[in-house]
């Protein structure tokens, strides 16, 4: 099991350099940002990223190390207007003009660079690029497992608690049975006082209404999905989902146990049952 979460980087001698962050998202989200002597191989990028990620947004930052120029040119017509136009204006002030070269090529345009990466072979820029690129994407691979792993032993801890609340749920479900068919039996007793209606009557009628308060169904299915979970914990692919659509069936068994319950010890364990599956769905919501 993998975690949403995770940050890696990774470097070449060439001068590039790989950051790759991913975060919670519902689906695969890939943002690329590249320099652009690299830009022809974004889509390549994202299907090396797809290959090893399957949810989440992820974010792939790519920098290269500036390179030097090799040759200058010069603009010799916009010097030559620089010049004209300095000895122009030494005439009207009536002064004599003095500008050096030095002065002339900082002129805005005078001297234009020849870029080493214009005339550059890519295939060995494109190795370097997934080389880096390859050895983020697994450190980030290991990060994600690294905190998946957390993540399921922090869900482990949780279903061990949801587990002894349901035992404890079943210890007492006889006794709180009998208590609540006790109460339905007086109950109706005294709605029905002087009608002739027999006992035997009563008691099938209080047997029915206790039958539908009863939480046993719930109980059974708690059980079978804190078991499906474990198992699910122990699978290596995707399970975020899977996780997640079970920690709302969880949920949705506590909230009937806590509806139909008129017992104080068993709303108090449907209620608890409650705040550890809400634990479990929020770490679900970071698993891949």
């Amino acid at each position: 099991m993998r975690s949403m979460t995770g940050y890696a980087a990774a470097s070449d001698d060439s001068g590039i350099s790989v950051s790759v962050k991913s975060v919670n998202h519902r689906y695969l989200d890939i943002s690329v940002k590249l320099p652009r002597a690299l830009e022809s191989f974004e889509d390549e990028a994202r299907r090396l990223l797809s290959r090893k990620i399957a949810r989440g947004r992820v974010d792939l930052r790519v920098n290269m190390a500036e390179t030097p120029p090799t040759a200058f040119t010069l603009n010799k017509p916009l010097i030559r207007a620089y010049i004209e136009a300095v000895r122009e204006t030494a005439l009207m002030c009536g002064s004599t003009w003095d500008v050096t070269a030095y002065e002339l090529l900082k002129m805005p345009g005078a001297v234009g660079f020849c870029e080493k990466t214009g005339g550059e072979d890519p295939l060995p820029l494109k190795d370097a690029l997934f080389g880096a690129l390859s050895r983020a994407a697994d450190s980030l691979s290991e990060a994600r497992e690294t905190e998946g792993a957390a993540l399921s032993a922090d869900m482990s801890l949780n279903l061990d608690n949801m587990s002894g609340f349901v035992s404890r749920i079943e210890e007492i479900m006889p006794e709180a049975e009998k208590k609540r068919l006790a109460r339905l039996t007086e109950k109706i007793s005294e709605l029905l006082s002087g009608r002739g209606l027999d006992e035997a009557r009563i008691l099938t009628e209080a047997a029915l209404l206790a039958d539908k308060s009863a939480v046993d169904e719930e109980v059974s299915r708690l059980k079978s999905h804190i078991n499906q979970m474990r198992e699910i914990l122990r699978e290596t692919g995707p399970v975020g989902r899977k996780l997640d659509f079970l920690a709302q069936e969880m949920n949705r068994e506590a909230n009937t146990i806590a509806a139909k319950s008129s017992d104080i010890e068993l709303t108090r364990l449907a209620l608890l049952l409650k705040n550890e599956i809400e634990k479990i769905r929020e770490q679900a919501q970071n698993v891949e």
